[in-house]
């Protein structure tokens, strides 16, 4: 074994990978403090009565009254004995803590990925930063969506798998494949691992078009049987895990109701128009070229020198006013109702994308631009709904998960993968004349995207759909100045992904004509690949987003102490501090009727949506105008003792009206149907 050439490079790989990792979340590795993660706040909110259980009796709690008047506890926090993968999930980062540890996992299975499909190593070590580093993984981890993060994690080494086991490398693919799987379907979001499923379909039909054109059928069946062992042995080391999330989602918000709407067709899953609140602007996928084309998140912040800041002192704002107002500004222009930032994987790597577009063989690029195309255009939603609307009510399973924007993990995994293994035939036939023919192509695409998208900055409208009601609360020279903004944030991000970029395209024209080294191409494409991502990711997660101490706990408010002081365990609250449907703050310290989750039980949505929400907003006019609260059916039958209406003393109320846990009745009404049972009820 040769050490230079068979160990250093992925020894290398993983010293990089890891310094890497712990220098970008260098104050959570190095200075002992915590990112503050808006899910994962929620998320212990969700889950204290569950650890406090835990903690005490050493028993694992599968329902909780701290939610939703009550719901199971299995797919919010449940420790599943038995579970050997978690070692290898902490070895496999190191043991850095989270989010760290996920970026370096997240490094090394894409360079896993990127060897098993042939790539150098040297290459591969920027494509494991390419694929980590990528703006929607930080806005992600920023958001606290940390088991999706492990999820997409993972995905690299299953396809690595998969592509051993049809390289007729069957016990090392059966390996990869079941270790890859196990550590994927262990990080329980189905969401993913669906979407996952949908890549290797891809990738499956494909070779087996190519097979069945070679009429050689019977290559699959060895391969096939592999995979199959593997993946059952996956699924068996997480059975409890997808056994309960099956069982449960027949009762969820996943699942059917039993009520039935007129004019409304029998579903199994979401409503369409709820899954699809998420979904991208035709144009939005251009976010992987250039990050903020749209803006940026939907709220960020202006430079003391931008157009706003100036219109803003120009019309005799006061300076502080000025320096506030600018710190929370709607630069975001697309379709989405909300986000948190873009899906950027680079320009050097989008050149490299279409670079490899006139590399690969048919068999490698088919799939791979089959599988980004449909990404793509699934992630489109109601924006492409001649396509979309067929594929969530016939395909399935797809109807059961929202935000379609996220399919596009897809296209992040597809597009780095083909990037590197187009520069790896580029770098093989340096000396093939036709090389240079073909980056000079992939140049004038790649750079005419960008001056078009400069020349759209002087003449596009900039206006979003949530632009006409700001427009009407606001004077005409602040939109001007907000649009003239938005042009120059495009602007900017566009020349400055065409700076990237050439100087990629640069250094690869000159190694084809042979002027300077290969080791100076492999670390000019490492450093700017890491500067350009980790440029872009400072924007949406900053060392500010840091906290000494620890972030995700929460401090009892005077009012809650009131409250606490209740000897009774037989109470509910109800908070109109926030929406109490989509807030967990209160179930970190109380029985609540409300909550914060993405499946909850789906008799109590419907209570929710049909009874619950008329009674809050009748509560709300009702302490607004009085100081009192009337008595209210079902929020009374629920027993909402307290109404948590602020923080400091005096600001839980009691509720005279709750009915207690249990009562006698006078008289019982027989009704026939789930809907006569739900319009008795409301």
């Amino acid at each position: 074994m040769n050490f230079k050439k068979d160990l250093l490079p992925h020894l290398v790989a993983i010293i990089l990978f890891t310094a890497v990792s712990t220098v970008f979340y260098s104050p959570l590795v190095f200075s002992g403090k915590s990112l503050n993660q808006h899910d994962i706040l929620y998320g212990l909110g969700a889950s204290q009565e569950i650890i406090s259980h835990r903690v005490e009796t050493g028993e694992e709690a599968l329902w909780t009254n701290s939610m939703f008047g009550g719901m199971p506890g299995y797919l919010i926090n449940t420790k599943w004995s038995g579970d050997l993968m978690i070692h290898l999930h902490h070895a496999m980062s190191l043991w850095l803590p989270s989010p760290a540890g996920v970026t370096l996992v997240m490094c090394i299975t894409f360079y896993l990925l990127l060897l098993v499909f042939g790539v150098r190593p040297w290459l591969a070590i920027a494509g494991g930063l390419a694929y980590s580093l990528g703006s929607f993984n930080m806005v992600s981890i920023e958001a606290g969506h940390m088991w999706k993060m492990w999820a997409i994690a993972y995905m690299p080494l299953v396809l690595a798998g998969v592509h051993l086991a049809f390289r007729k490398k069957y016990l090392l693919g059966f390996a990869v494949m079941a270790v890859g799987l196990a550590l994927e379907l262990r990080s329980n979001h189905l969401q993913i691992t669906y979407y996952l499923l949908i890549l290797l379909l891809v990738y499956g039909l494909v070779h087996l078009a190519y097979v069945i054109k070679e009429k050689d059928l019977v290559s699959l069946v060895k391969p096939l049987g592999y995979l199959v062992f593997a993946a059952v042995l996956a699924v068996l080391c997480n059975t409890g895990k997808i056994w309960s999330v099956y069982e449960y989602g027949k009762y969820s918000t996943r699942g059917p109701s039993e009520l039935t709407k007129e004019g409304a067709t029998a579903s199994s899953g979401l409503d369409k128009e709820y899954a699809f609140s998420y979904s991208n602007g035709i144009t939005e996928p251009f976010t992987l070229l250039i990050p903020e084309f749209f803006g940026g998140p939907t709220i960020s912040s202006l430079p003391a020198f931008s157009n706003l800041a100036v219109a803003l002192r120009s019309n005799g704002q006061p300076a502080v006013q000025v320096r506030e107002h600018i710190k929370q500004v709607r630069t975001y222009w697309g379709d989405q109702p909300y986000t948190a930032g873009p899906s950027y994987a680079g320009a050097i790597v989008i050149l490299l994308f279409v670079l490899s577009l006139t590399l690969l063989d048919n068999r490698q690029r088919i799939w791979l631009i089959a599988a980004t195309v449909l990404s793509v255009i699934l992630s489109w939603g109601h924006n492409f709904e001649i396509f979309n609307n067929f594929i969530f009510d016939y395909f399935p399973g797809y109807n059961k998960f929202r935000s379609v924007s996220m399919i596009l993990i897809i296209a992040l995994l597809c597009i780095p993968l083909a990037a590197f293994l187009g520069l790896e035939r580029l770098l093989q036939d340096s000396k093939d004349p036709k090389m240079q023919k073909k980056l000079l192509r992939a140049g004038m695409v790649t750079g005419g995207l960008l001056l078009m998208a400069i020349l759209y900055a002087s003449i596009g409208s900039f206006r979003g759909g949530s632009d006409q009601q700001m427009a009407s609360q606001v004077p005409p020279w602040y939109m001007e100045a907000l649009l003239a903004d938005r042009a120059s944030i495009l602007r900017n991000d566009a020349i400055r992904s065409l700076l990237f970029a050439g100087l990629v395209w640069l250094v690869l024209f000159y190694k084809l004509k042979g002027k300077i080294s290969l080791n100076l191409v492999y670390f000019v494409v490492v450093g700017l690949i890491v500067v350009d991502l980790w440029g872009v990711n400072k924007r949406y997660l900053q060392n500010d987003d840091f906290v000494v101490g620890d972030s995700n706990t929460q401090t009892a408010t005077a009012a809650d102490r009131e409250i606490l002081q209740d000897p009774s365990p037989n109470y509910r609250v109800l908070s109109y501090l926030d929406n109490p449907w989509a807030e967990a703050r209160t179930s970190y310290f109380h029985k609540s009727i409300g909550g914060y989750h993405g499946a909850k039980l789906h008799r109590y949505a419907d209570v929710i949506e049909g009874c619950l929400d008329a009674e809050f907003r009748a509560l709300l006019q009702e302490l607004q105008t009085t100081g009192r609260a009337g008595s209210h059916p079902v929020i009374d039958m629920l027993n909402t003792r307290y109404i948590l209406a602020g923080t400091e003393p005096g600001g839980a109320l009691p509720n005279r009206y709750a009915l207690g846990n249990a009562w006698f009745v006078s008289q019982v009404d027989l009704v026939t149907t789930a809907n006569d049972e739900f319009e008795r009820l409301c």
